[in-house]
C-alpha cells in the first residue's frame, strides 16, 4: 500500500464512515492526501487520509479504528516539525482544527490545562492578563500547536532562561495503544502496585524491572549527550528517566509524560496537558546586536556573552540576510545592521526599569567591545529589536528565497554542542562542508550550543540525494565527536533516526526499540520515527519534471514550478486574524489546511510534478484547492518566501478553461466594464434591474449570490464631463500629475474621480487625465490571460509619453494602479519590460503620492478645516501588500484636529468579484467577522470610516449598511 495513491473500495468506506461519525465529514479524497504528505518535509508518503477530531472520545475511536484495521496513526499538530515527522502512509490525525480549548487555568500553582490544538501565542494573550506566560518559544509561536511542541520537546529562542517543553510539562492526558485514555504524570512506587492493567502500567512494570540495574542507568547516561546540553532528543529521553532510577518507596516520583515529550507522537496520543507556567518576564526590553566578519568570531563571543543572563541569544549569517534584500517586508529592516557582516549576534536583555537595561546593555556593550572581535555593535530600542526578531524568525521562510533548484535542506539543522565547544565544532564543520563542495546556512540559537546548520543540495538529482546521504551521515559522525545532541528541538523524524543507533551504541538503541514496542506493540503510533527507520532518501518529494509552458512570465521565479517550491511548510499562513496581516483570509475564515497558502502552493508543485496529463493543470482537486484563494496579495509580502498564489491561481485558470466552459458569471464581470464604455445606458439599465427586487431571482441563476448588490453603472463617465482636464501628452508640464483614468472609478464611483481632481488641483498640482484605461485587473483575476496580454500591451503604448515626460502617474484605487507595477511586468512583452520599469519608477496610488508630498513639505493643512474629525481606516490589501502601509494612516494625518485609528484588519472579504460569487458569499462574511466587522459595529455615530479600495467599501455598505469614503473623499469633504 505504501506510496500508492489506491486504496481499496472498502477501506475507503471505512475511512469515510469514521469521519462522518467524528465531524459529519469526509476528508479521504487525493487532494487531502496530497497536502498532508508534502507540507513540512523533504518526503512524499501519501496518508490514506485526514480526521479532525473534536473530543476526546473522538481520539479513542480513531485509535480503535486503527489498531481493528492494522493501519497507522499519525499524530499531527502545526508548526513544529522539520524532520518528517508527520508524513507517513497511515491515518493523519490533525488535532489543529478543533482541540483548541483552553481547559483551565490555576493561577495558585502557575498551571495551564491545554488541549493539543492551542496555539502558543494564544495561550499566552490569554495567559497575560494573570501576569503568566508559558516560555519555550518557538519561531513559529503564532501558529505552532502546543501538541507539536511537546511532541518535538519544543525549545525556541528563550530556552535559555525557560528551558524546553519537557522542563515544563506536569502531566499528559494521552490515549494510549489499547485504546484507554491514561493521566500520565508523576508516580510514586505505591501508586504503580494499585493501578488497573493496561499498557500504561505494563510500561511503568517494565521499567522497574528493566532499569534496576546501575550499571545500565550508567551506560545509558554515558552514551547520551553531555549533560550541559539542555536541547537533548536524541531517540527517546531514557536519560531523564534515570534521573530518578533505581526506583525507590520512599517517596520519589517518576513522570513518564516527560517522555512522551519528544516522542514524535510514536508512543500514545495526547488529549491534553497540563503545563507549568512563569511569571511574565520583565517589560523593558532591548536587542544589541553585535556584527563578525566570520561564524567562528561570532561564536567566540557567545559564551562571554551568555555570562550576562540574556534572554535570548541568536544568530543570522549573511546568506539570510543577502536572502531579505529583495523581501518586500523584511529588506526594510536591514537599514539596523551597519556593515556587511559575515554573521550577526543578535542578544535581548530585559529589566524592570529603563535604568536597569540600559546599564546592563552598556556593560554587556563594553565587555564585548574588549573582546575586539565584532566589527559593530548596536543598541536598539523595543521597536527596532522587534523588526529584527522578525527578521530572524522568517529566517526559515527567506531560506527558500535561494534561486534555482538548489535549496537550503533541513536535514543536519537539529545538532547542538556545548557552548565551549561551539568555535571548533564550527571550524570542523566548515571543513566537512568543504569536503562536500558546500557552504552551509548559519543560524538560530548561538546561546544554547544549537545552530541550524543547511546544506544548499538539489534534491532532484541523483548526486544531490547522494550528497544529502552523506552530509547527514558525517554530521552526525562529527556531532558524536563533541558529544553532541543530534536533534536539539526538531526531532528525529525519519531524517536523523538512521543515525541514531550509531550515536548512542547498539545497545542503547535497542532499548529505544523496546520502549517503543512496550507502548506501542502493533506499531500503530507514527512508524518509522526515531526507531525503525526507512532508508534516508526514499520517499523524497523532489522529482526531475518537464517544465509547463505559462502565459504569464515566470522566469524571475524560474518557471511555476519554481514559485510553488518556494514554499517550504514553514506555515506563516497558519497564524490567525488576531496576529496580525492579511495572510491568509480564508484559512481565517474555515480553519482548513486546504485553504492555507501552503496548501495551495503544495498542491500546485505536488500536480505539477507527478500528473503525467498533457494538461497538468486539468485537475479538479487543484481547483478546489485554489478556489477559496481570495488573490488578496497579502502572501506576496507576509509569506517570507514571497510565494504569491494569486499569480499562480490565475494562470492555473488560464490553463484549467482551455479544456472546460467558463462560468457565465465570469464573462459578465470580465466584461462589464467594456461593455459600459461601449454601451453604457443599456449597461447601467442593466446594473440597476439586477439590483431590483426581481433581480434577486435572476443572479442566482448566474451564480451571484442574491443578497449582494452589484455596482451601479453610471450612464456618464469621469472623463465625459470635462475637457478641461482631458489626455494631451502636449500639455504635459512639470508640475503636471496625470490620474489613471481607470475602470472602476471611471464607470462606477465617478464622483471620486472628480474629487479627486479637485483636491489635486487646491494642492496646487496641475491633474491630468489619462485616457481611459483598463487595468485589467478583473481578466488578470479571472484567468484570462490572453485578453489581458493584448489589453496590457495596447493600453502601454498609449502611456508610452509618460516615460520621457518623467511626471507621476497616480491612481485611486488600489487593485487598478497596482497592477502597473505587479502583473504588467509579467504580461508585457519582453521588449517592453525595461520600458515598464521606467515608467513604474513613477506609479503611485493617490495615498503614496500625497502622502510622500506631505512628509517632503510640498503640500502642508493650511487648505484643510480643523473640525475634529475621527477617522477609522481599513486599507485594501494590495495596498497592504504592496506599498507602504503607513501611507494611508499618515496621510488623514492632513486634516488638523483629526484622529486617526488604524482598524487591526485583514481583508474584508470581498475581493473582487469574490464576495459576490453564491458558493463563496458565507466564507466572504466570515472573513468579514475576523476583525473588521465587530471593529465597525463598535464605532461612534459621528465617526467616519476610510477604505480605499471599491471592493472593501461595498463589502462594508453590505454588511453593515455603513457608508465608507474613500481616502479623496474624506479629504476634499474637509477643504475649506
Amino acid at each position: 500500500m505504501k506510496g500508492s495513491k489506491n486504496i481499496s473500495t472498502q477501506l475507503t468506506r471505512k475511512l469515510k464512515a469514521l469521519s462522518r461519525d467524528i465531524e459529519g465529514e469526509g476528508h479521504f479524497d487525493h487532494l487531502h492526501r496530497i497536502l498532508y504528505a508534502t507540507d513540512a518535509s523533504v518526503y512524499r508518503e501519501l496518508p490514506l487520509g485526514v480526521v479532525y477530531p473534536r473530543h476526546e472520545p473522538d481520539l479513542v475511536k480513531i485509535i480503535d479504528f486503527c489498531s481493528n484495521e492494522k493501519i497507522p496513526v499519525i499524530p499531527r499538530a502545526a508548526g513544529t516539525s522539520l524532520a518528517g515527522q508527520v508524513v507517513g502512509n497511515g491515518l493523519v490525525c490533525d488535532t489543529s482544527r478543533y482541540l483548541t480549548s483552553i481547559l483551565e487555568i490555576d493561577e495558585d500553582t502557575r498551571r495551564v490545562t491545554v488541549e493539543p490544538g492551542v496555539i502558543r501565542d494564544i495561550l499566552n494573550i490569554e495567559l497575560a492578563e494573570k501576569g503568566l506566560f508559558f516560555g519555550p518559544n518557538t519561531s513559529t509561536s503564532n501558529r505552532c500547536n502546543i501538541g507539536g511542541m511537546i511532541g518535538n520537546n519544543s525549545c525556541g529562542t528563550t530556552s535559555i532562561r525557560y528551558g524546553t517543553t519537557r522542563d515544563k510539562i506536569i502531566s499528559v492526558r494521552a490515549v494510549t495503544a489499547d485504546g484507554r485514555v491514561q493521566d500520565i504524570g508523576p508516580v510514586t512506587l505505591p501508586d504503580v502496585s494499585k493501578m488497573p492493567d493496561g499498557i500504561y502500567k505494563s510500561v511503568l512494570d517494565y521499567i522497574l524491572e528493566k532499569y534496576d540495574d546501575a550499571e545500565l542507568i550508567s551506560r545509558i547516561k554515558n552514551s547520551f549527550p553531555s549533560p550541559d546540553i539542555h536541547r537533548r532528543n536524541t531517540g527517546y529521553a531514557l536519560d531523564d528517566l534515570c534521573r530518578n532510577l533505581p526506583f525507590d518507596p520512599k517517596g520519589k516520583e517518576m513522570n513518564l509524560a516527560r517522555l512522551l515529550c519528544g516522542s514524535e507522537g510514536t508512543l500514545a496520543l495526547t488529549a491534553s496537558a497540563v503545563l507549568q507556567l512563569d511569571p511574565l518576564p520583565p517589560p523593558r526590553y532591548s536587542m544589541v546586536t553585535l556584527e563578525f566578519n566570520t561564524v567562528r568570531e561570532a561564536m567566540q563571543n557567545v559564551g562571554p556573552a551568555m555570562k550576562f543572563l540574556p534572554y535570548q541569544c541568536e544568530l543570522m549569517d549573511d546568506v539570510i540576510l543577502e536572502c531579505t534584500r529583495t523581501h518586500p517586508k523584511y529588506s526594510r529592516y536591514l537599514g539596523l545592521i551597519k556593515t556587511e557582516p559575515r554573521a550577526l549576534l543578535m542578544v535581548e536583555f530585559r529589566e524592570i526599569s529603563q535604568k536597569d537595561l540600559l546599564e546592563k546593555t552598556q556593560n554587556f556593550e563594553k565587555e564585548m567591545r574588549s573582546l575586539g572581535l565584532c566589527q559593530s555593535i548596536s543598541i536598539n530600542d523595543e521597536h527596532s529589536s522587534d523588526q529584527l526578531w522578525e527578521l530572524r524568525k522568517a529566517g526559515l521562510g527567506l531560506l527558500a528565497n535561494l534561486e534555482g533548484d538548489q535549496k537550503a535542506i533541513a536535514c543536519i539543522e537539529d545538532t547542538a554542542v556545548s557552548l565551549s565547544d561551539l568555535p571548533d565544532y564550527i571550524d570542523d564543520f566548515e571543513d566537512l562542508m568543504k569536503d562536500h563542495g558546500q557552504r552551509a546556512v548559519y543560524y538560530a540559537h548561538a546561546g544554547a550550543g544549537e545552530l541550524h546548520l543547511r546544506p544548499i543540495l538539489n534534491l532532484k538529482t541523483p548526486e544531490g540525494k547522494a550528497q544529502f546521504h552523506d552530509i547527514c551521515r558525517d554530521s552526525a559522525r562529527l556531532v558524536k565527536k563533541y558529544n553532541g545532541s543530534l536533534s536539539g528541538e526538531h526531532g528525529d523524524g525519519r531524517v536523523r533516526a538512521p543515525f541514531i543507533e550509531e550515536m548512542v551504541g547498539t545497545e542503547v538503541y535497542k532499548l529505544f526499540v523496546e520502549m517503543k514496542d512496550q507502548w506501542d506493540p502493533e506499531n500503530i503510533f507514527n512508524p518509522g520515527k526515531i526507531v525503525r527507520p526507512e532508508p534516508l532518501v526514499q520517499d523524497l518529494r523532489y522529482e526531475t519534471t518537464e517544465p509547463v509552458r505559462t502565459r504569464f512570465n515566470f522566469e524571475s521565479d524560474g518557471g511555476l514550478l519554481g514559485m510553488a517550491e518556494r514554499c517550504n511548510g514553514s506555515g506563516d499562513c497558519r497564524k490567525l486574524s488576531i496576529d496580525g496581516g492579511t495572510m491568509c483570509p480564508s484559512y481565517h475564515a474555515t480553519r482548513e489546511e486546504k485553504d492555507t497558502t501552503r496548501a495551495r502552493a503544495n498542491a500546485l508543485r505536488d500536480i505539477l510534478i507527478h500528473d503525467d496529463k498533457e494538461n497538468r493543470f486539468d485537475n479538479d482537486e487543484l481547483k478546489e484547492v485554489l478556489d477559496l484563494c481570495l488573490s488578496c496579495k497579502g502572501c506576496q509580502k507576509e509569506c517570507p518566501s514571497n510565494v504569491d498564489v494569486a499569480v499562480m491561481k490565475s494562470e492555473f485558470q488560464y490553463q484549467y478553461y482551455k479544456d472546460h466552459r467558463r462560468p457565465v458569471r465570469d464573462i459578465l464581470f470580465t466584461q462589464l466594464t467594456d461593455a459600459a464604455l461601449r454601451l453604457p445606458a443599456l449597461t447601467s439599465w442593466a446594473s440597476g434591474f439586477a439590483n431590483s427586487m426581481f433581480g434577486k431571482w435572476i443572479k442566482p441563476v448566474i451564480g451571484i449570490h442574491p443578497e449582494r448588490r452589484l455596482p451601479q453603472v453610471t450612464r456618464t463617465t469621469w472623463y465625459e464631463d470635462d475637457s478641461t482636464f482631458a489626455w494631451d501628452p502636449d500639455k504635459i508640464k512639470e508640475d503636471t500629475v496625470v490620474l489613471f483614468c481607470d475602470e472602476f472609478t471611471n464607470h462606477f464611483e465617478k464622483d471620486i474621480g472628480r474629487k479627486a481632481i479637485e483636491l489635486l488641483s487646491v494642492l496646487d498640482c496641475t491633474p491630468m487625465l489619462s485616457p481611459p484605461m483598463n487595468s485589467a485587473r478583473a481578466l488578470i483575476s479571472k484567468g484570462f490571460l490572453e485578453e489581458a496580454w493584448e489589453m496590457v500591451n495596447r493600453q502601454f503604448a498609449q502611456l508610452k509619453p509618460l516615460i520621457d515626460k518623467k511626471v507621476p502617474l497616480v491612481g485611486i484605487e488600489p487593485s487598478a494602479i497596482l497592477s502597473l507595477r505587479d502583473e504588467w511586468k509579467r504580461l508585457i512583452d519582453p521588449e517592453r519590460l525595461e520600458e515598464l520599469e521606467s515608467l513604474n519608477q513613477r506609479v503611485y496610488t493617490i495615498e503614496e503620492f500625497l502622502s510622500l508630498a506631505y512628509r517632503n513639505g510640498e503640500i502642508g493643512n493650511d487648505n484643510f478645516r480643523k473640525d475634529p474629525v475621527r477617522y477609522h481606516v481599513h486599507a485594501h490589501c494590495h495596498f497592504k501588500a504592496q506599498c507602504e502601509e503607513n501611507d494611508i494612516y499618515h496621510l488623514m494625518d492632513i486634516v488638523p484636529g483629526a484622529e486617526v485609528s488604524r482598524i487591526p484588519s485583514g481583508c474584508c472579504g470581498m475581493a473582487g468579484s469574490f464576495g459576490y460569487e453564491k458558493e463563496h458569499y458565507d466564507v466572504s462574511m466570515k472573513v468579514g467577522e475576523q476583525e473588521l466587522f465587530p471593529y465597525l459595529r463598535n464605532i461612534g455615530k459621528r465617526d467616519s470610516v476610510i477604505a480605499n479600495g471599491t471592493s472593501c467599501r461595498h463589502q462594508i455598505e453590505d454588511a453593515l449598511q455603513i457608508g465608507a469614503l474613500h481616502p479623496v473623499e474624506a479629504l476634499w469633504s474637509m477643504l475649506k
